[in-house]
């Protein structure tokens, strides 16, 4: 299997296209020159460990990760930019690295507080966006194309030599890309923003008095990583948890972890998602299901990659005319957006996870892009854990067969086919079992193979009136009703007594329904056809209706919002 240095390395792929957007492709040789760039400007910083590579743009994502590895940095994917999200970090230690403008500004104002200084435990920042645009803008930018539909055409593989890359090989193409003119002058004059953690803003002027000397130092930079083998296994990634149950968490995993994912994801993928085909995503960077899957899957597998984030259906217009098939990295929050208009690309594959796709959503998935659907099962501390490619939102979860799961107590003892699953996996916490905090039903399928139904998450099967009841069973039971688009449901306390409550987005039928009639009438009529389908205890004491379900920075529901606002509502 290729590995990122590999392709890195590999100079049958440095005039092949690895990133597009609508008007440029970025070379293997852009990322060598990029990551060139990016490591002169980084080597100053010295005294921090961390660098969290805040880029919504893959090819800038690939040259920052060559650049901190080459400086023997911990990249951290932040997951979010709220800074909540660096608490778990030491802010002396930590730098954040920016590609685009507009994410170095939205993150130093979340950094600010009232009086528009620096509040406790920030992170010092760094925008490098000047010289990425600079970059692009002095036409060093792989060839430019007349339509967006011409990029990936220029994807096609060279010949690849059978002789693995040695040292010698690689270090002389790179040299021979970095030995350009324009690439001289881009770099000598570049400026970078630098805002440190008391506040304060420098525009730093990258002075590079021997450009040479500079060129060696970064070939030698290169050097363990095309002479050690092993050198991939004391690299990180570190991944912060949502938080959405606390403080994030940390969660450090080797290249070699992702790349042992990747040959699993591999044995389950269909394997016609590579031919022909160019990747594309709905899903930001910051996330470990957007490294592995709209970033690291694509460029070891050689699939050319959409850099530009798909936020909005219309921008599939972007890709009309393309000549090869899209595979797509999407989840449930953007396929709830759709309307009913058909993609205009052709998609052999595309992905969900990140949250639970119901019925309504999963048929106007398949009706808007009319191809098979992957739904991925896993966490950030586990990765891909099971999944499935369903035919209704009800099938069983498969595990891998390179995976192990079985189920446990609270004390970590064997539980039978009910409890909470506990998954064994060389990509999984150094292969040691991790027990996650999810409930599940083993069973084994009609080939023999381990699987599983998803009950829900531990907290959130809570205690009421000595019944235990499922409040993600809850959601689907109240979901499934007519008058209901969405819903989020909580236990709340109210006089010392425990109750439910359901925030509702209602369908069109439910608002027709509540403009023909008073709130009072509206809920009475829901509570009791409810509590045909539900225990009665189970039928939510208190509504709240609202256009959209809060959301937490990795679009799932904010629970912790939900629950205050009935606290809001009792008060």
């Amino acid at each position: 299997m290729k590995t990122l240095f590999s392709v890195y390395a590999d100079s049958g792929n440095h005039d092949r296209v690895m990133f597009f957007d609508a008007t440029a492709g970025f070379l293997g040789r852009d990322i060598i020159r990029l990551s060139f760039i990016c490591t002169e400007c980084l080597r100053r910083y010295s005294d921090y460990d961390d660098f969290v590579v805040a880029t919504d743009n893959s090819a800038h994502m690939l040259a920052l990760m060559y650049a901190g590895w080459f400086l023997g940095k911990n990249i951290v994917q932040p997951n979010t930019l709220q800074p909540e999200g660096f608490r778990v970090f030491d802010a002396k230690c930590t730098l954040c690295v920016f590609s685009e403008e507009g994410i170095f500004t939205d993150a130093e104002n979340h950094f600010r507080n009232e009086d528009g200084a620096y509040g406790i435990n920030s992170p010092a920042l760094l925008d490098l966006s000047g010289i990425f645009g600079k970059y692009r803008s002095e036409c060093l930018c792989g060839p430019r194309y007349s339509s967006p539909a011409e990029a990936p055409l220029a994807c096609q593989k060279t010949e690849e030599s059978e002789k693995e890359n040695d040292y010698e090989t690689a270090a002389g193409s790179v040299r021979a890309i970095l030995d350009d003119v324009s690439l001289r002058e881009t770099v000598r004059s570049c400026t970078e923003t630098y805002a440190a953690p008391d506040g304060q803003k420098k525009n730093i002027k990258i002075s590079d008095s021997d450009f040479c000397q500079s060129v060696d130092r970064f070939i030698a930079c290169l050097s363990p990583f095309v002479k050690d083998r092993n050198a991939e296994e004391k690299l990180t990634i570190t991944g912060l948890t949502s938080g959405s149950t606390g403080l994030p968490k940390r969660v450090p995993r080797t290249l070699g972890d992702f790349y042992r994912e990747i040959e699993c994801v591999r044995n389950f993928i269909l394997p016609s998602y590579a031919d022909n085909t160019v990747g594309a995503a709905t899903v930001t960077n910051f996330h470990a299901y957007g490294v592995l899957f709209r970033f690291l899957l694509p460029v070891i597998s050689e699939i050319p990659v959409y850099v530009s984030m798909l936020e909005y259906q219309e921008q599939f217009m972007n890709l009309r005319g393309l000549s090869r098939n899209l595979f797509l990295i999407s989840n449930p929050g953007f396929f709830k957006r759709l309307d009913d208009t058909v993609c205009p690309v052709r998609v052999n594959l595309m992905m969900s996870a990140g949250g639970r796709l119901t019925a309504p959503v999963f048929r106007k998935a398949k009706a808007v892009y009319d191809a098979p659907l992957l739904e991925i099962y896993g966490s950030t501390e586990t990765g891909v854990m099971a999944y499935r490619y369903p035919e209704n939102t009800e099938e069983e979860w498969l595990v891998p067969s390179v995976s192990r799961v079985e189920t446990v107590d609270e004390e970590g003892n064997a539980a039978g086919d009910t409890g909470l699953v506990r998954i064994t996996s060389a990509h999984v916490n150094g292969g040691v079992p991790y027990t996650g905090s999810d409930v599940i039903r083993l069973s084994e399928n009609s080939c023999g193979r381990q699987s599983f139904t998803l009950l829900g998450r531990s907290d959130r099967i809570i205690k009421l009136e000595d019944n235990r009841v499922s409040l993600d069973e809850l959601e689907k039971i109240i979901t499934a009703h007519e008058f209901i688009r969405e819903c989020a449901v909580v236990k709340f306390e109210q006089k010392g007594r425990e109750f439910i409550g359901a925030m509702l987005v209602l369908s069109d039928t439910g608002r027709r329904e509540l403009s023909s009639v008073t709130h009072g009438r509206f809920f009475i009529r829901l509570r009791n056809e409810l509590g045909r389908v539900m225990i009665k205890l189970t039928v939510p004491r208190r509504f709240i209706i609202t256009d959209e379900l809060p959301l937490t920075d990795s679009r799932k529901i904010a629970y912790k919002k939900v629950e205050r606002a009935f606290y809001h509502e009792s008060a």
